[in-house]
C-alpha cells in the first residue's frame, strides 16, 4: 500500500506540476486515492472492515466521487477534474490511466445474464462525460472520447467515441 502510494504521489507531482505540499495538501485526486488505497487496505482486513463504509462515505462527501473498495486500481491513477466520478466493485483499472469528470464505470445489470465489471489497461484516457458498462476490455493506451458509451470491448492503442462507442483509429 505504501509503494502504491508513493508511486501515486510521484505521478501527481509530475502531472500537476505541483510541489510536494500542493499535492499533499491541495490535491482532491491524490486525496481520494488515498482513502481509496485505506478503505481498500481496511476491507481487506477483518477486524478494520467496519470503518470501510464511514471512510467511504467521507470520501464521497469530500471529493465528489465514488470509488468503490473493492475495484481493483493501479498506480497513477490521475482524476483531472475529480467531480462525480463513480467506479464500481469488481472493476480492474491499469496503471497511468487518467480520468476526466463525470465519468461511470460500472457493471450493466441485465436480469439472466452475470454482471461482471468492466477491465481497462494502462494508459487509458477517458474524457468527460464518458460512461463503461459490463463486462468490456479496453486495451491499453487507448482514448475514449468524451461523452462515449463503451458496451463492447476494443482493442489496444485505438480511439473509440460515440454513443454507443464505435472504433476511429487503430
Amino acid at each position: 500500500m505504501i509503494i502504491c502510494l508513493f508511486k501515486d504521489f510521484v505521478a501527481h507531482k509530475s502531472f500537476f506540476k505541483m510541489s510536494f505540499f500542493g499535492v499533499l495538501f491541495f490535491n482532491k485526486s491524490f486525496h481520494l486515492l488515498l482513502l481509496y488505497r485505506a478503505t481498500r487496505f481496511m476491507a481487506g482486513l477483518r477486524i478494520f472492515r467496519f470503518l470501510v463504509t464511514p471512510i467511504r462515505y467521507f470520501s464521497s462527501v469530500f471529493t465528489n466521487c465514488d470509488v468503490s473498495p473493492y475495484a481493483e486500481i493501479g498506480t497513477g491513477l490521475i482524476l483531472q477534474h475529480p467531480f462525480s466520478v463513480i467506479i464500481s466493485g469488481g472493476t480492474v483499472i491499469g496503471s497511468n490511466v487518467v480520468i476526466y469528470h463525470n465519468v461511470t464505470i460500472g457493471k450493466r445489470y441485465r436480469e439472466k445474464q452475470k454482471n461482471h465489471p468492466p477491465r481497462i489497461g494502462d494508459n487509458v484516457t477517458i474524457y468527460c462525460n464518458s460512461s463503461i458498462f459490463g463486462n468490456v476490455y479496453i486495451g491499453a493506451n487507448t482514448i475514449v472520447g468524451a461523452h462515449s458509451l463503451v458496451l463492447d470491448s476494443f482493442p489496444s492503442d485505438s480511439i473509440i467515441f460515440g454513443s454507443p462507442a464505435r472504433l476511429f483509429q487503430k
